[in-house]
């Protein structure tokens, strides 16, 4: 698995559920930073606010992706905790599509 987490408690919670279902962890880059965070509300008329605290997620860009692109075939997940990654927008930047392999 290729990914970021930040240096708090749902990192050390993410990286223990990851060994328990076997998934190396191996690609994992931990940032000084909050893992990211997605807060979901939904009102009484059923209509749901979300809110989104990036964290290590917001440090990865273009350059982090054209680095880890030859992992994706030995690790082909892409870890994104907040599900708010921008990297359609980082591969866009470089005139590029989805990593082959890449999920």
């Amino acid at each position: 698995m290729t990914g970021k987490l930040g240096n708090d408690i749902y990192a050390a919670q993410y990286l223990e559920y990851f060994r328990k279902l076997g998934i190396s962890t191996e690609g994992i880059t931990r940032e000084e930073t909050s893992t990211g965070i997605a807060v979901i509300t939904v009102d009484e008329n059923g209509e749901n606010s979300i809110i989104i605290i990036p964290g290590a997620n917001g440090r990865v860009d273009a350059a982090y992706i054209k680095r880890e692109e030859g992992a994706y075939r030995k690790r082909p997940i892409f870890f994104c905790s907040s599900l708010r990654f921008p990297w359609r927008r980082c591969l866009r930047r470089q005139g590029r599509q989805k990593p082959q392999g890449l999920r």
